[in-house]
């Protein structure tokens, strides 16, 4: 069922959905973007040991990704803390973008 929800939000944004409303209107909240970042990692991590990833170059710039926005969960829990909306808003926008970037990437495939 999970599976099933996360395509549904993939090709949502693919497809336009909700592209006038700002993408943080899904992730509101610092707990969801750690369940993006989670999701994100389940999906790399399933591809890498499937074997499915379609280039070295594709897996390092997945791995970069999933750094960054590790990192930035770190930044958006300190701006939470400080009760600083216009801060964490764009970290939890930046987070969904990579999140969303690394499991469309992981389920690409090899050409």
């Amino acid at each position: 069922m999970r599976g099933i929800l996360i395509l549904t939000f993939l090709c949502a944004l693919l497809v336009g959905f909700g592209a006038a409303s700002t993408v943080s209107a899904h992730i509101r909240t610092v707990h969801e973007a750690q369940h993006a970042v989670d999701q994100a990692w389940e999906a790399f991590h399933q591809a890498a040991l499937g074997g499915t990833l379609a280039s070295p170059d594709v897996q390092s710039q997945i791995e970069q990704d999933l750094h960054e926005a590790r990192g930035l969960l770190v930044k958006a829990r300190e701006a939470a803390k400080r009760k600083a909306p216009q801060e964490l808003d764009g970290l939890l926008k930046r987070i969904e973008e990579l999140s969303v970037r690394v499991i469309a990437a992981s389920r690409g495939g090899k050409p």
